[in-house]
C-alpha cells in the first residue's frame, strides 16, 4: 500500500517517514504520528474528531456572507464553538514549506511529512476552539474564506491532508460581492489613519479599484484577447493555470478576480470530497429554507 506522505508543490509525494524514520519534531506532540499517517477518506468520524480534525470546510468566498453562516453554524448543538479564518491550508502551509525548504538548504523540495502537516492542523484547531473541554467529540469545520481563490494550491492539499472533508461554499453576486469588499478597503483604511493620525492614505474610486484589477488580470494574462483567443480551449487549459497563479502571487486586492467563480472552483470540483454551493442571496432572504 502506499503511503501519500509528503505535501510539495502542492502535490501529495512518498516519504520517508513512512518507512520509520522520524522526524525531529514528533517528540514535540503527545499523539503518535502514525495516527496521523494512516487516515483515509473512509476513516470513522470518531477517530477524526478525536484528533481535532476538521470534517468539513467553508472555503469562500470572501464577502459572500461567511460570517452570517458562521454565526448560524455556531449555534448549532453538534458543532464546535471556533474562531474562522485560520488561514492553515494556503498562509500556513505555505509557510511550512518555505521553512522547511530553508532549513534542508533545498534539499526537501520545500516538501513537508504529510502526518506533520495534519499534527499542525490539528493544533490549530484544538486552539481554536472556545469551549474546549465542552465540544470534546463534536464535529470541527475551518471556515476560511480565502481558500477558494487560492484555488491553485489548497484543492491539492485537501486532497492530500483531508480527503474525508466535506466542503462548502458560498456565492454572492460578483458585482455586489466586489463593492462589498470596496467598502471594507475603505472602512480599513479610514480606521489605519485614525491610529497613526495619518492623513496620506487614499483610497482609489471604485471605478479605479476595478480597473487597476482588470489591468492586472490581463497583464498576468487571465484575461486574454478573446477575438485571437478561444475561450473554450484556453480555460483550465496549463497556460490558463498559469495566468491564475501569476495572479494570485502579484498581491492585487482582487475585487474583480476573486468573482471568477467558474475559474477558481473548478479544481476543487474535480476532488472527490462531496461539495455544496449555496447562493448568498438565498441565505439572506431565506435563511431556515436554506
Amino acid at each position: 500500500r502506499v503511503l501519500w506522505d509528503v505535501i510539495e508543490n502542492s502535490t501529495c509525494l512518498t516519504d520517508v517517514a513512512s518507512t520509520g524514520t522520524k522526524s525531529k519534531t514528533t517528540a514535540l506532540f503527545p499523539r503518535n504520528s502514525r495516527n496521523f499517517s494512516t487516515l483515509t477518506a473512509d476513516t470513522p468520524k470518531d477517530v477524526i474528531r478525536s484528533l481535532d480534525l476538521p470534517e468539513a470546510i467553508l472555503i469562500g468566498v470572501q464577502k459572500g456572507g461567511t460570517t452570517a453562516l458562521f454565526q448560524y453554524i455556531d449555534k448549532h448543538p453538534d458543532i464546535v464553538k471556533s474562531a474562522k479564518e485560520l488561514y492553515f491550508l494556503d498562509e500556513k502551509v505555505d509557510k511550512m514549506m518555505i521553512q522547511n525548504y530553508q532549513y534542508s538548504n533545498g534539499a526537501a523540495g520545500g516538501g513537508i511529512p504529510q502526518f506533520r502537516a495534519r499534527q499542525q492542523y490539528s493544533i490549530l484547531m484544538r486552539n481554536a476552539k472556545k469551549y474546549p473541554q465542552v465540544d470534546q467529540g463534536k464535529m470541527l469545520l475551518d471556515l476560511t474564506p480565502n481558500y477558494a481563490f487560492y484555488s491553485d494550491r489548497v484543492p491539492a492539499r485537501i486532497s492530500c491532508l483531508l480527503p474525508w472533508a466535506k466542503l462548502m461554499v458560498l456565492l454572492r453576486n460578483p458585482v455586489d460581492r466586489a463593492r462589498s469588499q470596496y467598502d471594507m478597503k475603505v472602512r480599513f483604511v479610514k480606521n489605519a489613519k485614525k491610529k497613526r493620525n495619518e492623513h496620506g492614505l487614499r483610497v482609489p474610486t471604485f471605478r479605479q479599484y476595478v480597473l487597476n484589477d482588470l489591468a492586472a488580470l490581463k497583464e498576468t494574462g487571465v484575461i486574454q484577447d478573446w477575438s485571437n483567443v478561444d475561450f473554450d480551449t484556453f480555460f483550465n487549459s496549463a497556460a490558463m493555470q498559469e495566468a491564475w497563479r501569476s495572479y494570485i502571487n502579484s498581491g492585487m486586492n482582487a475585487p474583480i478576480g476573486m468573482g471568477l467563480y467558474a475559474l477558481q472552483l473548478q479544481p476543487f470540483l474535480e476532488l472527490p470530497n462531496e461539495f455544496l454551493a449555496i447562493q448568498s442571496e438565498k441565505l439572506m432572504t431565506r435563511t431556515d429554507e436554506t
